[in-house]
């Protein structure tokens, strides 16, 4: 038997892609049948686990890895550089559809150039892995900041502004005012018993975070994305919104 500490070793993304293919198979037959994950014993306990503790987050890390694509649809965005992408998934933008994809695993790379993307490593936290990418109109980082601390997240906008970026998607984990969902809580407290934490935040707090230079230019909810998510998006109507989703901009 795997034991819990070992999902300490996983790739998240990878356990993702687990959760995104068993959902894809019952709601989405037939779609994307060439996406075979061969995943090790300690990612499918990790998936497992986590559809024991919160089954609605399936559904978030799908509507999660049609984020990006949803993204550039809404907004007309050109020149994306995709952070922290991790394994390709069929829900992703195509390789023409982005500049770059980036990620700080070399595994994740090596597996983004051979699906043809233009794949490099960055560390978003590091000024001279993100001028490797500064020629790009905008980036766009899935899944990302809600794993980061509220001194750590103001870094990231400061190091983006100072590589020359203008424009940025993010999203982070949090439930609209005054809503609560059991489920959605204790997903977040298994995270951070695993040593995981997740940092939710509302719309006014993310605002409050911006360094100065930064503003939200738009911000919503998963039922407003979901029109660009086909061939998924009206399978996900009716989920908790279990994150928000932002267009920064430098002013």
């Amino acid at each position: 038997m795997v034991k819990p500490t070992a999902i300490f070793h996983v790739r998240t993304d990878i356990v993702g892609a687990i959760l995104i293919r068993r959902w894809l198979n019952e709601n989405v037959p037939g779609f994307a049948p060439e996406w075979i994950i061969e995943a090790d014993l300690e990612s499918d306990f990790f998936a497992d686990h986590l559809m024991k503790v919160s089954s609605i987050m399936q559904k978030g890390y799908v509507a999660q890895s049609a984020l990006a694509l949803a993204a550039i649809r809404r907004w007309q965005l050109h020149d994306v550089a995709l952070l922290a992408g991790g394994r390709p998934a069929p829900l992703s933008p195509t390789p023409d559809q982005v500049k770059y994809y980036t990620d700080i695993r070399p595994e994740a790379v090596e597996e983004a150039t051979n699906q043809g993307y233009n794949a490099l490593r960055v560390d978003v936290r590091s000024e001279a892995d993100l001028e490797k990418i500064a020629d790009s109109e905008t980036l766009i980082g899935t899944g990302l900041i809600h794993f980061l601390p509220d001194e750590a997240l103001t870094s990231v906008f400061i190091s983006l502004a100072q590589a020359g970026i203008k424009q940025a998607v993010f999203n982070n984990g949090g439930l609209p005012p005054n809503q609560t969902n059991a489920e959605f809580q204790i997903f977040v407290d298994t995270f951070i018993r695993l040593g995981h934490p997740l940092f939710i935040r509302s719309v006014e707090q993310m605002a409050a975070l911006l360094p100065d230079g930064w503003e939200i230019t738009d911000a919503c909810e998963i039922d407003d994305l979901l029109p660009y998510m086909e061939p998924v998006g009206e399978k996900l109507r009716g989920m908790p919104s279990l994150f928000n989703t932002y267009l920064f901009s430098q002013v």
